[in-house]
């Protein structure tokens, strides 16, 4: 039988939170509703860390650690074109 709360699920949803999931996918993983999920996030005053980097370097460090260029791509939100003329610069470099 499925207990209904379980004191460890804010701490979990925590850490998918700092991950860089939404409250839907958290919620999916611990099997509650994205509602509650959000409620943990405001209640908490959570933020999610913040990457300062340029979206240059982010896309260097993402092929650097074996993306392609169409999952580079997709995942910053950019033409792969895009990140093939990033890796171009640097190579020029």
């Amino acid at each position: 039988m499925r207990t209904l709360t379980n004191q460890n699920n804010p701490q979990k949803a925590l850490r998918f939170f700092t991950m860089g999931l939404t409250a839907k996918e958290i919620g999916k993983l611990l099997d509650l509703s994205p509602r509650t999920i959000e409620h943990y996030i405001s209640d908490g005053g959570w933020k999610r860390p913040t990457d300062d980097r340029t979206l240059q370097e982010k896309a260097l460090s993402l092929i650097n650690n074996g993306k392609s260029y169409l999952e580079t791509a997709k995942e910053l939100g950019v033409c792969k074109t895009t990140i093939y003329n990033y890796l171009k610069r640097e190579r020029i470099k």
